[in-house]
């Protein structure tokens, strides 16, 4: 599954003729969704740790250095306590993930189950910028890793 960069949006990796040509040689499906936005002026994200707020797990302001200037990339659905904050808060961005591979109290079967043969096991994620942070996320949240 890929996941784009800060205002990208999936239709990009799907539409590669590069990726498509590795995908079928080596037999894999190409997944790709769309970060959420707050409103029609805010770029497409996705949401991690510290990038919604800009804070380390500590407290620390970690993911900018923030100086006097600086535009406010704040999302209009976060409360953001510093200018460091940039992605959406609309949604848990893992959890969505989870629910589409493996299922969710609504849906009891994959949004995948329609794939013949397909191995939740064998599931790869790979982003670029915002993605490619996000995707670091997954790998170490538990409900995901």
């Amino acid at each position: 599954m890929y996941f784009h960069g800060y205002g990208g949006n999936g239709n990009s990796f799907i539409n590669n003729g590069q990726a498509q040509k590795f995908a079928n040689k080596y037999n894999f499906v190409l997944i790709s969704a769309n970060g959420l936005k707050g409103n029609f002026s805010e770029y497409n994200s996705w949401s991690f740790k510290g990038s919604t707020d800009g804070l380390g797990q500590n407290g620390d302001v970690t993911s900018c250095v923030e100086y006097s200037g600086r535009p406010d990339y704040c999302s209009s659905t976060c409360d953001c306590l510093n200018e460091c904050g940039w992605t959406h808060c609309l949604d848990d961005d893992v959890q969505f993930v989870h629910d589409f591979v493996v299922g969710d109290d609504t849906y009891t079967n994959s949004l995948l189950d329609i794939i013949p043969n397909f191995d939740t096991g064998q599931f790869f994620v790979m982003g670029s910028s915002n993605g490619g942070m996000f995707t670091w996320e997954l790998g170490q949240n538990p409900i995901t890793a």
